[in-house]
């Protein structure tokens, strides 16, 4: 006679919150966990997106990898904040804390916990940028000074929730670094700093999505406005720069455009970077970005063509797209 035999396991699962400011998981509740990883990273539940996959950006670059926020592991909330506040997001790189996205000192971060701000079962840092000035509030401040004369690959996750309107050209950055205060394009500045995200034109109706080594813009992708009711869909996109050749646009797994400028980004100060805004030291232009970020990778390296492949393949996945 043949059996089968039933194994039942039951887990029990505590969770248990000794303060305000604590990690959120992949549903967005608050736990806290004494037992960091080995990067000094507080590890959290995971149970929405596959925060642990077999492929992941640590699979591509071969020690390249510079910096890897994901929503789902490393983003710490403060709940007793109204709204809730993040105040660490934590890298995942082999470079650990020193390459942590964290608030300038004094100002106001991006929002967590916000309903209907949420992908894949993950809570999404919301950039809210409700005042229409140019201060530091909603943003994180973050090391890209690695990127400087050198190759690149960055892949953002994310979407839009309003399009910015006004007078000139208004911008909303996804990430990027600081440039000296009214710097012109006649050369001095040029390449001297780095922005990835959306520029509107007052004198056209295109939205273009762009990698820029300020003052020099490189391919762009023209993409439509924010719908109504918003929000724009999640999207994945690469920018990548390779010295050799030129830079490569890719938006939602396709080429979308190149060029053959190779010239690399000049020296950026270290600890410069921003996360939801570039050109952060221009008085004048307001371009923190409004809408939700799921992921940011950033290699100092220019991945072949088989690593793009994989990583969208990764992001794709990782955020059920």
């Amino acid at each position: 006679m043949d059996c089968l035999r039933l194994v039942l396991v039951a887990v029990t699962l505590t969770a248990c919150v000794g303060d305000s400011s604590v990690p959120i998981d992949a549903g967005g509740d608050a736990t806290e966990d004494a037992s960091p990883d080995a990067t000094g990273q507080d590890a959290t539940a995971e149970t929405g997106a596959d925060a642990s996959p077999t492929v992941s950006p640590l699979s591509f670059g071969a020690g390249h990898l510079q910096l890897w926020l994901t929503a789902d592991q490393g983003v710490t909330c403060d709940t007793s904040l109204t709204p809730n506040r993040v105040t660490r997001w934590a890298d995942r790189s082999p470079h650990g804390t020193s390459h942590d996205a964290t608030p300038q000192h004094g100002q106001l971060p991006p929002e967590c916990h916000v309903a209907s701000h949420a992908a894949a079962g993950v809570d999404l840092p919301y950039f809210s940028s409700p005042a229409a000035t140019n201060t530091p509030d909603e943003t994180l401040d973050l090391d890209l000074s690695y990127l400087s004369k050198t190759s690149y690959t960055v892949l953002v996750v994310e979407r839009r929730w309003a399009d910015r309107s006004g007078a000139g050209s208004p911008a909303e950055y996804v990430l990027g670094t600081t440039i000296n205060d009214n710097a012109n394009c006649l050369g001095q500045y040029n390449n001297a700093a780095f922005g990835f995200g959306y520029n509107y034109f007052a004198d056209k109706p295109a939205i273009e999505l762009s990698l820029e080594q300020y003052c020099q813009k490189t391919p762009t992708a023209t993409v439509a406005a924010v719908p109504n009711p918003a929000p724009a869909a999640l999207s994945y996109e690469i920018a990548l720069l390779d010295t050799t050749v030129g830079h490569t646009f890719r938006l939602n797994g396709a080429v979308s455009g190149t060029d053959a400028n190779k010239t690399a980004l000049q020296t950026l100060t270290a600890n410069t970077g921003t996360l939801g805004r570039a050109y952060k030291s221009v008085s004048v232009i307001d371009s923190r970005f409004i809408g939700d970020i799921a992921e940011v990778v950033v290699y100092d390296a220019a991945l072949s063509q088989t690593e793009l492949l994989g990583l969208e393949a990764y992001a794709k996945a990782h955020w059920q797209l």
